[in-house]
């Protein structure tokens, strides 16, 4: 039965890896134009021109955590049908219930690969995922913006940098001189210098930025409030320190025992505070919270109901396998889509409905297990 049980998982394996490999690249490419390419500001799209390919190397392996949860019930039950319809389709299955094997014993190495998966999941999700998603938003919301360089900033585009509003007219990278330069520098009183250059060479320096002015006027106010204007050959500035973004927060960073303690913080708040913040925030939790819990097991909802489908399947051919693995997920969806809530839920409520499309699922395949052996 070892024999049978190794041949069984070994068909699965083949499509499953081939399919997991296939789906999770698309998936992580998706998750990384996701978090790169935020609306809008140009410094951002010139911090993309930072981004090295061992950056997107090491990004990826970073989302793959992620991804992978999402990916595995798809990809293994997948496996299963395309092993399944190619047993079906060599008379293997015809074989093994001759030689008196039921088909629920067919059935069993499958649910149990379900099993493993579904702790698998849970692991991957609670303890790689946290880090891995904490590193990889450190890598684009701070690592990567502090590689930009005030010779980097794009052209024509107000900048804010450090305080100081930086615009640049024109620039040879090769020499790494700024042309029709402007820039608002904040004064100790609260006015604002104004300095504007003909060109300028950025001098990069151990510790800060020496921006070395060329041919321009200074702008500034006087104690009276008028203002004065005085020319120069060569002006030295120190620039500011480039300061990253605001690193986005995401929940997925967090481990379930960190996200209960955080929902118990955010209950209390709202509790005492009744605030509408408090409150949407706290639904946010509860959700992600009860699909933390809900969707490792996905693996063992799909394989359980799909098993023993395909196991009785009287057709052959990739499409049919196909067409009872749409159908499937299909269902889950339509169970996800009818259980969720908008609003907050109570914690219990938030578990139970994110839980309801693998108990349906689940339930639909223990009845198919059941009858899987009747003529």
């Amino acid at each position: 039965m070892r024999l049978l049980n190794r041949y069984i998982i070994t068909q699965i394996a083949v499509p499953l890896l081939l399919a997991l490999a296939v789906i999770s690249f698309f998936t992580v490419a998706n998750e990384l134009r996701d978090h790169v390419d935020p609306a809008g500001a140009a410094i951002v799209q010139t911090a993309l021109l930072q981004v090295r390919p061992q950056d997107l190397l090491f990004l990826a392996v970073l989302f793959l955590p992620t991804v992978v949860i999402y990916v595995i019930p798809i990809t293994y039950m997948t496996g299963i049908l395309l092993a399944f319809g190619a047993l079906a389709e060599h008379n293997e299955i015809t074989a093994m219930r001759a030689a008196g094997i039921p088909l629920k014993r067919i059935v069993l190495p499958v649910v149990l690969g379900g099993v493993v998966l579904a702790g698998l999941c849970f692991a991957l999700q609670d303890r790689v995922q946290p880090p891995a998603v904490a590193r990889a938003t450190q890598l684009m919301f701070i690592d990567i913006p502090l590689r930009i360089t005030l010779d980097k900033l794009p052209e024509g585009t107000m900048h804010d940098v450090g305080g100081w509003r930086f615009y640049i007219g024109d620039r040879d990278p090769d020499e790494r001189a700024l042309y029709d330069i402007t820039i608002l520098m904040p004064g100790q009183r609260g006015e604002t210098w104004i300095y504007y250059a003909q060109s300028a060479r950025v001098l990069p320096g151990r510790e800060r930025t020496t921006l070395q002015l060329h041919n321009g006027h200074i702008i500034l106010p006087d104690e009276e409030g008028r203002l004065a204007r005085s020319t120069f050959n060569e002006w030295t500035l120190t620039a500011p320190e480039l300061v990253p973004r605001e690193e986005r927060e995401d929940r997925r960073a967090l481990s379930l025992a960190q996200l209960f303690a955080q929902e118990r913080e955010l209950r209390q708040a709202y509790a005492a505070e009744g605030a509408s913040d408090d409150r949407d925030e706290l639904r946010r939790f509860r959700r992600e919270i009860g699909e933390r819990i809900a969707l490792p097991f996905a693996s063992l909802a799909v394989s359980v109901v799909a098993a023993p489908m395909a196991v009785r399947r009287r057709r052959g051919g990739k499409a049919y396998s196909f067409a009872i693995g749409a159908g499937v997920f299909l269902a889950y969806y339509v169970v996800m889509m009818v259980a969720d809530r908008s609003g907050l839920l109570p914690m219990g409520e938030a578990v139970l409905r994110a839980f309801a499309p693998n108990l349906a699922l689940g339930l639909a395949g223990v009845w198919l297990i059941w009858r899987v052996d009747r003529v």
